[in-house]
């Protein structure tokens, strides 16, 4: 069961999933090698009661599904590392992050981090990356030179998504249980400080640097809407939400441009991040719970809460490819060729 505007994580009888079952919660544009087409993983986050630990893996050339590749329990987030070389995946059953291979699919490493963690981000730099553990409210650092874990810093009620600004000097957690969003700078692997946090919504579910790092785009759960916030004075500034009619729960960016796609409910959004507008709208069969472009081009993965994977082509809508994953897919990655 995903997260609904103005339920708890604990209200109904199964314990709900992790927030990034809606989708990346993160701003997704990261680029990775690969073989000789790219390729598609899908964390198939499942309930408590049955608990997945794989990553559907696809060729996303083709859409044929190939051999999964087995994590730790309930994996729900996914980052690359800027060099391509590696996956980091959260296993939210096991409060572990476990590093991978992405040409072998070997796992490397595996560290312990916080309670629950929901989501994972790396740093331009690939030195730092940063887990967010929604069931203690803290972010755990972890030095990827060695994969050894910091301590856990306090950030906000219910953390559910993180980001790095471009030029990675700051970072941006979204607090879903609270409404609001920390910022963090980051000087080195073992100092990363709170500068601010601000309200953004009554339940914030993902987030994306925009405009070389000087906004933030926002996505509230509650209240259906995009929200800009500019970083560019003092202090943070909210500018005119943006409406979208339904749950947003994932935001990418297109690589190059100043489009992001948001989930919206069954649909899928593009929004220009200087004209601050809807674009364009594409009805799905599904709810969408989890976004990733694939690197170079206009085109979309989309985890879908129908247990499938599917490809949209963004410029007109057209469904391109679909496999069946099964569990309930909670976020989606696309390392190129």
């Amino acid at each position: 069961m995903a997260r609904t505007a103005g339920l708890s994580r604990f209200t109904l009888p199964v314990i709900a999933l992790a927030l990034a079952s809606l989708g990346l919660g993160a701003c997704s544009s990261a680029s990775a090698t690969g073989g000789s087409a790219p390729t598609v993983y899908v964390a198939n986050h499942s309930t408590l009661v049955d608990p997945a630990s794989t990553l559907a893996v696809i060729n996303a050339s083709s859409g044929a599904i190939l051999q999964p590749l087995a994590t730790g329990a309930l994996p729900s987030a996914m980052a690359l590392t800027p060099d391509g070389k590696d996956l980091l995946v959260t296993n939210q059953g096991d409060n572990q992050l476990t590093e991978f291979s992405v040409a072998s699919g070997r796992e490397l490493h595996r560290v312990g981090v916080g309670l629950e963690p929901d989501a994972v981000a790396v740093d331009p730099k690939g030195t730092l990356a940063l887990v967010a553990n929604y069931a203690d409210n803290t972010v755990t650092l972890v030095d990827l030179s060695d994969f050894a874990a910091g301590p856990a810093m306090a950030v906000g009620q219910g953390p559910v998504a993180v980001a790095f600004a471009p030029d990675g000097k700051s970072a941006a957690v979204a607090n879903f249980r609270g409404g609001t969003v920390s910022l963090l700078t980051t000087t080195s692997p073992a100092s990363v400080t709170v500068t601010a946090k601000f309200v953004a919504g009554a339940e914030p579910t993902a987030l994306c640097y925009t405009n070389k790092g000087t906004e933030l785009f926002v996505a509230d759960l509650m209240s259906s809407q995009i929200l800009p916030v500019s970083l560019s004075g003092p202090t943070p500034l909210p500018l005119a939400p943006i409406g979208l009619g339904a749950d947003p729960t994932a935001l990418a960016s297109i690589p190059d441009t100043d489009t992001l796609v948001a989930s919206a409910g069954a649909r899928l959004v593009t929004i220009s991040t200087t004209a601050r507008r809807v674009l364009k709208q594409w009805p799905l069969a599904f709810t969408v719970r989890g976004v990733a472009i694939t690197p170079g081009t206009t085109r979309a993965w989309v985890a879908g809460g129908n247990g499938t994977a599917t490809e949209v082509d963004l410029s007109d809508g057209r469904v391109l490819h679909s496999a069946t994953v099964g569990g309930q897919p909670s976020a989606v990655i696309v390392a190129p060729a």
